[in-house]
């Protein structure tokens, strides 16, 4: 359980994730989001994840740059390995 625990927390650090591990963190969490929703209705600006000027995709991108490293992963393992 505890690996399950840890192994979640390298996820969120690494991918930036919000992460309330108990009650007060949680509501913590909540509040500041809802403070955030309310500000941005009251001036009529939405905000979510940008993508880069140029890149009509992000999730073609980030999967293409998935694709490549998970293929360069799979060459250095041999070639049975690609072939899988």
């Amino acid at each position: 359980h505890i690996a399950d625990i840890e192994a979640l927390s390298r996820l969120v650090d690494c991918y930036q994730c919000y992460y309330g591990s108990n009650y007060r963190s949680a509501s913590a969490i909540l509040s500041f989001m809802h403070g955030n929703l309310q500000r941005r209705i009251a001036t009529g600006t939405r905000c979510s994840i940008m993508k880069p000027i140029g890149l009509e995709d992000l999730a073609e991108s980030v999967q293409a740059e998935y694709k490549s490293t998970r293929m360069a992963a799979l060459t250095r393992s041999g070639p049975a390995a690609v072939a899988a």
